[in-house]
């Protein structure tokens, strides 16, 4: 399936029919790449587990620290088979400290270039913007015509996903209501955060720190 042109479509229509919606819902946006690209690695395999421990790292630190950020993210093999890159669009977040970042990311490769902040270390303040930013990546792991990218090939291999997210986005934008239903007002006690943070996120952002997103 994944070898078909119907895939690139069916993964073009999740994205903008989906994936969108629940984006637009959030008001800052930071994309950053991690260079993955070893001489360690001595397949793809390993390739993939060794980095996919260092990722599960920093994906805990960052919840831990952004409680309320949303993530997607797109591996993009290189060439050689071997090296990769992560496409990664924080949804919540205007600005994450690069040396933060790699006090975790240079433990598996020491590099300066290792973490790449995009769009000149400026966040997207438009939904639409940043996950378009993010497609010109999803394409490349795609079909296109008749070429068949190194990437779908050996995602497909180790069965990977196109497309990888941080939980479901938010569960409550699946929930279904009955439309003769009148709306009631309630008033629900969900924890306290700090005001000034508090002014600055949305009310997605607010539920997913506290972990109802």
């Amino acid at each position: 399936m994944r070898f078909k042109a119907e895939y690139a479509k069916e993964i073009k229509h999740k994205i903008w029919g989906v994936i969108y919606p629940q984006v637009a819902m959030y008001r800052y946006f930071l994309f950053a790449t991690f260079d993955a690209s070893t001489t360690r690695y001595y397949s793809q395999d390993d390739a993939h587990r060794k980095v996919q421990r260092r990722w599960n790292s920093l994906l805990t630190r960052v919840r831990r620290k952004y409680p309320w950020v949303k993530i997607i993210k797109v591996v993009e093999w290189q060439e050689n088979g071997l090296g990769y890159h992560i496409h990664v669009l924080f949804c919540g977040v205007r600005f994450i400290p690069i040396e933060w970042i790699r006090e975790t990311w240079d433990k598996l490769e020491p590099n300066p270039h290792s973490v790449q902040l995009d769009n000149k270390f400026k966040t997207f303040d438009n939904p639409k913007r940043a996950l378009g930013y993010l497609m010109k990546y999803v394409t490349k792991t795609l079909r296109q015509g008749d070429e068949i990218p190194i990437s779908l090939v050996i995602n497909w291999a180790l069965g990977l996903r196109t497309l990888a997210f941080s939980h479901l986005f938010s569960r409550f934008s699946s929930n279904k209501t009955n439309s003769n239903q009148k709306s009631r007002g309630v008033w629900v006690f969900i924890g306290i955060m700090p005001l000034d943070l508090a002014l600055t996120c949305t009310n997605l952002e607010i539920l997913a720190y506290f972990k109802y997103g």
